[in-house]
């Protein structure tokens, strides 16, 4: 029985995938199973037994979180989503060659025949669902000019209107209006999702852009 501190080390170690430790623990076991073969003398016996129990310590002290190793990697603390609904064309590639068309050539408004559907989305927790949702919807497309990724600078609700100003907005280069003709109507269906919000105004509320800027 002088091995059986050994075996449960290893099936511990295996448990929680300490894959080094399991290793190690396993060579010992063997070592172990060939000195009980052989007879040998009961202090040796002893001292492999003792470093056994040093062993079942050592995962404990793992365990319990006291060092940082592989343990780290299979226990986590849980990570909290917020989950918000965007609204999107139904096709997104025929959505962007129409509206760029009706930008550059003109035409009948795409948007009025357009069909939008929901999509979910989980991103890390946000305590500001409405602005979460329009800047996701936003970075549903790549920009033409202007910043590489569209991100909300300035988004207020006041008498159910949300008035919000994006980067491209702002910073975009003269050829960004197909991308902001692309992007404000979804970031506009996502909002008028909200019982909240009647009106969408891509701008500053009254008084607000100075103190902003």
């Amino acid at each position: 029985m002088s091995y059986l501190p050994a075996f449960c080390c290893w099936i511990l170690s295996s448990r929680l995938k300490l894959d080094f430790y399991a290793e190690a623990v396993s060579l010992l076991y063997a070592f172990i199973l060939l000195v009980c073969i052989m007879n040998t003398s009961k202090k040796l016996i002893t001292l492999f037994v003792t470093i056994c129990i040093a062993f079942v310590l050592y995962g404990v002290y793992y365990i319990m979180g006291n060092h940082q190793g592989p343990i780290s990697q299979v226990i986590k603390a849980p990570t909290i989503s917020s989950w918000l609904t965007v609204m999107l064309p139904d096709d997104t590639n025929l959505y962007k060659q129409r509206m760029a068309n009706f930008v550059q050539i003109g035409g009948v408004d795409p948007l009025l025949s357009q069909v939008f559907v929901k999509k979910y989305l989980a991103v890390s927790y946000t305590g500001d669902i409405q602005k979460a949702s329009a800047e996701a919807a936003a970075q549903q497309f790549t920009t033409g000019g202007g910043p590489e990724k569209v991100l909300v600078n300035y988004f207020k609700v006041q008498s159910w209107t949300a008035y919000i100003s994006l980067n491209i907005d702002e910073n975009g280069r003269a050829w960004v209006s197909v991308s902001i003709a692309i992007i404000h109507p979804v970031v506009e269906k996502t909002l008028l999702q909200f019982p909240t919000i009647k009106k969408v105004v891509f701008g500053y509320a009254s008084g607000d852009k100075q103190i902003v800027e």
